[in-house]
């Protein structure tokens, strides 16, 4: 194979020389790219080889043409390459670059090599974010890997308020708060570090806990009796392992900053983890099973023996969503026998005085009652299916001028058919009755036959809405006065005198719909549904006294929110037939239905009562429906 390629080069040098461009001739170089050492003048007429290895083809023509040429051990493959009348220069460069490889000329020597590919830069390292701004009283916080005793001097400068750190605290800050109170900021940055923020005179001190639950102190001694308090936003976290009770509630009150009076020694001890829990629930569990208790007046907390309590203390409690009336008789009598309690209409209120403890106790038990009640629109479509059906066929028969007669040659959808003289005697002929009967000349017979339906009423639809356990009632109807004429008759001696009086009779006839709806804790609605409906017979008059049909169904159902019952089964059926005919003529069998017309009226009755109620919570929406139905299944 190769030395098929050493000739087959040899031959185009030669065809080379004899073709060669002028010299000077060159084509425009690749900006920024090594010149080969390679004459211009050098020109490839022909080259045409298929996957060749590009080795030998390179080799080739570097004995080919008297190039110095080295091959790096990566340059390797097969090509395809097809050149013509191209300078080899070029030829050389396109065919190099175009498979990957790349050169390099040193001394005249032509080295081809795969190109090197020099590593990126490392990465600038991004810098460390560190923003403090005092803004209006309020300040945000951009710190990302910053020393703590850096973080709280450059707050100190910003803020102008004093900030200490313990000593030998060491901890890098990585915190993003954006305008908050001083305090509350300064407590963010505490909780980050696990440490404790203390404020007094206007100095805050960021340092250790006091203990841990290890039993290590910052003084690195066992200790018992170790407890921690936290107050923040009115809430309290309390940590307690056999902590002296008078030291911990003592600590309470010094953080809440509540002016306080204790009677005597609180004994005992106390383990407890509360968190987040109010003031006034932290003390009463904290002295729950205890022979202490607390109780507040006019700003000032009292502590002492549970016998110390008086019960002149008054508390005003005002019910959002219950009436007052409806909540005292449900207070049970374990907390309102020692108690006096009275409704406040005025504010919607109840106002009870006895002692703190039982006034605590109401308390609690009212606001688990005084929870949003639920609404129910109820929405009621009331139809009265009056499926009438009537069937009405006969003859008439007349004597005059058949185009004379007001109807038609009709058969759909009604059948209405005029026979003049000679189209009925050619009926009777053909039933064979046509020798026997001999119609006269003005003879005029109207066949019809007709069937009709009548099928749907909607007597009311509305929207009414109660409260939870109310009673809503829908009424719609009328009243009918009727003049009522009595007489009396009076013996006077042998005289009768007669007396006469008129008073005013009221009828009403009404529909009536009842309904009571009850909100379960799964969010399902109990209806007690009760349909009255109250009917006259016919149209009132109001001479006649009339005739009230009625229909009545009560009954109790569950549906879930939106769904929707339908109440029937109050079904009236009437059946009505008439017949007119000729007498004599038309009891004649199989020919008398020709002197008789039939008229069937059926009238079927159904009344449907629709009803789908809704809870809702007013118009304010600030109540999630799902979330109220869930605090009735706890």
């Amino acid at each position: 194979m190769r030395l098929i390629i050493f000739c087959f080069l040899f031959f185009i040098s030669l065809f080379t020389q004899a073709t060669a461009a002028p010299v000077g001739v060159s084509p425009q170089k690749v900006k920024d790219e090594v010149e080969l050492p390679i004459a211009d003048s050098l020109m490839i007429s022909n080259l045409n080889v298929k996957d060749t290895e590009i080795r030998d083809l390179l080799q080739g023509l570097a004995v080919q043409y008297g190039l110095n040429l080295f091959l790096e051990p990566e340059v390797k493959g097969p090509v395809t390459v097809n050149f013509s009348k191209q300078s080899l220069k070029d030829a050389l460069r396109i065919l190099l670059s175009r498979n990957g490889y790349t050169y390099t000329v040193e001394k005249g020597v032509i080295t081809v090599h795969k190109p090197v590919i020099e590593a990126p830069p490392p990465p600038k390292a991004p810098e460390l974010r560190f923003d403090i701004r005092w803004n209006k009283d309020k300040l945000s916080l951009d710190i990302e890997k910053s020393p703590l005793d850096v973080v709280v001097r450059a707050i100190v400068e910003k803020t102008g308020k004093n900030v200490v750190v313990d000593p030998g605290l060491k901890a890098d800050v990585t915190l993003y708060i954006k305008e908050l109170q001083l305090d509350k900021a300064l407590q963010l940055l505490a909780e980050s570090q696990g440490l404790e923020l203390r404020e007094s005179e206007g100095v805050y001190s960021l340092q250790k806990p006091s203990w841990d639950f290890k039993g290590d102190t910052k003084d690195g001694k066992n200790s018992t009796g170790r407890f921690r308090v936290k107050l923040r936003d009115s809430l309290v976290t309390i940590e307690a392992m056999d902590a002296p009770l008078s030291v911990l509630v003592g600590e309470v009150f010094a953080q809440a900053k509540l002016n306080t009076v204790v009677y005597g020694q609180l004994e005992g001890k106390v383990t407890a983890h509360m968190e987040g829990v109010r003031l006034r629930d932290a003390l009463k569990y904290l002295f729950r099973g205890t022979p202490y208790t607390y109780w507040e007046r006019d700003g000032v907390y009292f502590v002492g023996p549970n016998e110390m309590q008086t019960g002149d203390n008054s508390l005003l409690i005002r019910l959002k969503h219950l009436r007052a009336e409806d909540v005292i008789k449900l207070l049970p009598t374990t907390l309102t026998k020692s108690t006096q309690i009275q409704v406040v209409r005025s504010q919607n209120a109840l106002m009870a005085v006895g002692s703190y403890d039982v006034l605590d106790a109401i308390s609690q038990y009212v606001e688990k009652m005084d929870l949003p009640v639920p609404q129910i629109l109820i929405e009621v479509l009331v139809v009265d299916m009056d499926m009438e059906k009537a069937r009405s066929y006969g003859v008439d028969l007349l004597l005059g001028d058949a185009s004379k007669i007001a109807s038609g040659n009709k058969i759909y959808p009604a059948i209405d058919q005029v026979l003049n003289r000679k189209q009925a005697q050619s009926v009777l002929d053909k039933i064979g009755v046509g020798k026997m009967i001999s119609l006269p000349k003005n003879f005029v017979a109207q066949i019809q036959a007709l069937e009709q339906e009548k099928i749907l009423n909607v007597k009311a639809r509305s929207q009414i809405a109660t409260l939870n356990g109310e009673t809503a009632v829908l009424t719609i109807g009328q009243t009918q006065y009727f003049m009522l004429t009595s007489e009396v008759d009076y013996n006077q001696g042998d005289a009768v005198t007669a007396k006469t009086t008129e008073r005013f009779e009221k009828v009403e006839a009404n529909s009536n719909i009842t309904v009571t709806p009850y909100v379960t804790g799964e969010g399902e609605i109990t209806c007690d549904i009760v349909p009255d409906f109250s009917e006259p017979e016919g149209s009132f008059s109001s001479t006649t006294l009339p005739t009230l049909n009625k229909r009545y169904v009560k009954s109790s159902v569950r549906l879930r929110n939106g769904e929707t019952i339908v109440l029937g089964g109050m079904v009236k059926e009437t059946h009505n037939d008439v017949h007119r005919q000729l007498p004599f003529f038309g009891s004649i069998p199989v020919l008398g239905w020709l002197f008789k017309n039939v008229e069937h009226v059926t009238t079927r009755s159904q009344l449907l009562i629709f009803v789908t109620p809704s809870i809702y919570y007013g118009s304010e929406g600030s109540v999630d429906v799902e979330k109220e139905i869930k605090k009735t299944e706890k």
